[in-house]
């Protein structure tokens, strides 16, 4: 049975919930069928928390891996977590649709690049940014001593962030998708969709160069635009998938 949308006041939530199809407000709360809401506020986390609490299935909508953007970009939809994180086998078409090129492995750099996880992230999961920033220099030290950087500012500042980074370190940000899109390598400490392509921390002296296009096509079927979810295309392919979205 394809998910109700659970949306929120906000104009996104509503707009995405509108393109999902069948909806109400978060404040009806629950009924029989699955839900699936947009992000984590306004309610949408309580569902989430309820759901687990109950071992229920519950998905969720936000911004996509590749070409994201509101409304007219993409937007991943995950099964009982944030990002998708058990790779299966995917043809080439949804990729080559973006019109995205997976830069090749740039196999340069000098510094190694941390990504903090947004405060509402480290919020939702139990922890405060600062320690999460200060742990992971002590873990990359212990592997290497190259100089780290820790950005800071808006995301629009990724690409120049990224300049002379040999790695990038990051939670759950997108960061990562956006690194490895331009031949970076990653290390990722949370869920996130990157954990297949990512490397651990020894990896950063003693680099692996994973084959990504296997992974970059994969992605694709992960995310969908607003006109997908309108037509049904998005719920038919998650129905065929679901059980390799998580």
């Amino acid at each position: 049975m394809k998910p109700v949308a659970l949306y929120t006041d906000h104009d996104i939530s509503q707009r995405v919930c509108e393109a999902w199809g069948d909806r109400k407000h978060v404040r009806e709360g629950l009924d029989a069928r699955d839900p699936i809401v947009y992000g984590v506020l306004r309610g949408c986390g309580e569902i989430i928390r309820l759901c687990e609490a109950l071992n229920r299935d519950w998905w969720h909508i936000d911004n996509g891996y590749f070409r994201p953007g509101h409304f007219d970009g993409y937007y991943r939809v995950t099964l009982n977590g944030f990002q998708a994180t058990e790779p299966f086998e995917c043809p080439p078409d949804r990729f080559e649709k973006l019109g995205t090129v997976m830069e090749p492995w740039r196999k340069l750099g000098s510094h190694v690049l941390i990504v903090p996880p947004s405060p509402g992230r480290a919020v939702w999961y139990g922890f405060r940014g600062e320690d999460w920033v200060s742990c992971t220099i002590n873990d990359i030290r212990r592997s290497t001593d190259r100089k780290i950087a820790v950005k800071t500012g808006p995301k629009g500042n990724m690409q120049q962030a990224l300049e002379n980074a040999w790695c990038v370190v990051t939670f759950d940000s997108q960061s990562a998708t956006h690194a490895l899109r331009e031949g970076v390598p990653c290390i990722v400490t949370g869920e996130h969709i990157a954990e297949s392509v990512s490397w651990d921390f020894p990896d950063i002296e003693s680099p692996k160069w994973p084959e990504r296009d296997p992974w970059a096509h994969w992605v694709a079927y992960n995310q969908f635009t607003l006109d997908e979810m309108r037509s049904g295309e998005a719920w038919n392919l998650l129905k065929s998938t679901a059980g390799g979205i998580r």
